[in-house]
């Protein structure tokens, strides 16, 4: 069984002919799992790996037009991920793993052997793990204690992902959109913070938050908004993009820090905030990016 044959069919339906037919192949039973809200995991019977399906409505949101469509209604799942590993039930798949990669393999072997460099790579409950990021897909190689492969993860990369990626790729293009046409309406972000609502609901009863966590917010949006307007007139649209992440990590650690006062209110308060700030500058942002997403904890 080609591991290509598999990825060739991300996009699919589950009840496409060419992913039934798939199945069996894998030693996975043609009977549908039992669905969560939004998708469907097919497990191997004999190896440990698994097939993962999203529900029609999700894929389409997320990785954008199907293949084809069999089901008129919303219980339709769509192909978008398969796990090499990850379990530790079953035996391991026994046939070639892309990129010539074999169980066992070490971290610096690995990246020796996929073709393009690491994307992301950190510690983890099972030991640690690097991420590479396609054109179409992340690929995710799992390493045990002792640094030897046991686990691999391809899945599609959503389309928010790919534009955000594109964006950061075109920051220095970016650089000429820098302009405040009008400072004081600039300055008036400050007054306009999500802090001061915050801070009513807080007089209001609303244990969330401190008079110090309150305070230890608005420092942290008001040194953003200087890093801005810094970034503005020196036409660097990498310094606002850095300033993002400074000032997304020390909301992570204020959230940490204060027992996370930061809920599904605040956060999206907090995110549209941030937006509506960078787009004064000028700077580009589609609607459907969170330029916060890849760092925020919250």
């Amino acid at each position: 069984m080609r591991y290509q044959d598999i990825f060739n069919l991300f996009g699919y339906s589950e009840f496409s002919p060419e992913f039934k037919e798939l199945l069996p192949k894998l030693h996975i039973s043609l009977d549908r799992p039992e669905i969560s809200i939004c998708w469907r995991r097919f497990q191997s019977s004999k190896w440990d790996l698994s097939l993962s399906c999203t529900a029609k409505n999700n894929y389409i949101c997320d990785f954008g037009p199907v293949v084809k469509e069999y089901a008129s209604d919303f219980d339709e799942c769509f192909f978008e991920e398969i796990n090499f590993g990850g379990t530790g039930q079953g035996v391991k798949y026994p046939h070639h793993l892309p990129y010539d990669l074999n169980w066992g393999n070490n971290a610096a072997l690995v990246q020796q052997k996929i073709p393009i460099r690491k994307s992301e790579s950190g510690s983890a409950s099972y030991g640690s793990y690097m991420i590479f990021n396609f054109e179409d897909y992340s690929f995710l190689t799992a390493f045990d204690n002792s640094n030897e492969l046991i686990w691999l993860r391809v899945k599609l990369l959503e389309i928010s992902f790919k534009r955000k990626r594109e964006l950061t790729k075109s920051l220095r293009q970016q650089n000429k959109n820098l302009v405040i046409p009008n400072i004081s309406d600039f300055k008036l972000l400050k007054e306009r913070s999500p802090i001061t609502a915050w801070a009513n609901r807080m007089k209001e009863g609303d244990n969330k938050f401190t008079i110090k966590s309150i305070a230890d917010a608005e420092n942290l949006l008001h040194a953003f908004l200087e890093s801005l307007l810094i970034a503005t007139e020196q036409k660097k649209a990498s310094s606002i993009y850095s300033a993002t992440r400074k000032l997304t990590q020390g909301f992570n650690k204020l959230n940490d820090k204060y027992q996370s006062c930061i809920e599904t209110l605040e956060r999206e308060e907090l995110v549209n905030y941030i937006h509506d700030a960078i787009r004064l500058t000028g700077f580009i942002i589609e609607p459907e990016i969170d330029l916060t997403e890849e760092w925020r904890e919250w």
